[in-house]
């Protein structure tokens, strides 16, 4: 039940090569695991909301990461994304409401979404509402498996309510 906000955080751009471009949220579960964060309010994020996977280049290892609970927050006026997470199997995304991201209006710069995920696997994202973002309300990178996403809402969201990148047919 907390209220975090006004974070300044760094953008992600190159995250992947540039270890001073990490994805670092105002809430950050460090490449750790099974982290459950449940019922808080989380905004004003210069670039990330909640990050919930490897950060990127010098962010910690791929193996034992994920499988969190985030569950039932407000996530708010985030400059990039509301959660993003890189390798995070098995992560729940459950009853949030995620408004407002990208509020700068960049529009379409990379990595932004109300939720950010590359090479998710194993996950759910169920009963979220995404309104009111300038960005996509899903953006699913880099091999994306055996996840489920289902009966979320959205309504004004820029470019698309979900987007698929990097996918293979199976």
């Amino acid at each position: 039940g907390f209220i975090l906000e006004q974070c300044a955080n760094q953008y992600p751009a190159d995250f992947w090569s540039v270890a001073a471009n990490k994805q670092a949220g105002l809430v950050g579960c460090k490449s750790g695991n099974h982290f459950i964060i449940e019922n808080n309010t989380i905004r004003y994020a210069k670039s990330i909301g909640i990050d919930c996977g490897n950060e990127g280049s010098g962010g910690g290892g791929n193996s034992g990461m994920g499988y969190h609970t985030i569950r039932n927050n407000i996530i708010a006026y985030c400059g990039c994304s509301g959660i993003m997470g890189q390798y995070s199997p098995g992560t729940q995304v459950i009853g949030n409401t995620i408004c407002g991201m990208d509020y700068h209006a960049q529009n379409e710069t990379p990595e932004a979404a109300g939720i950010k995920f590359h090479g998710y696997s194993g996950g759910l994202v169920e009963h979220n509402l995404f309104v009111n973002n300038y960005v996509r309300g899903i953006w699913l990178d880099a091999g994306p498996t055996s996840t489920r996403i289902t009966r979320n809402v959205f309504t004004n969201n820029g470019g698309s309510g979900i987007f698929i990148e990097l996918a293979r047919h199976q």
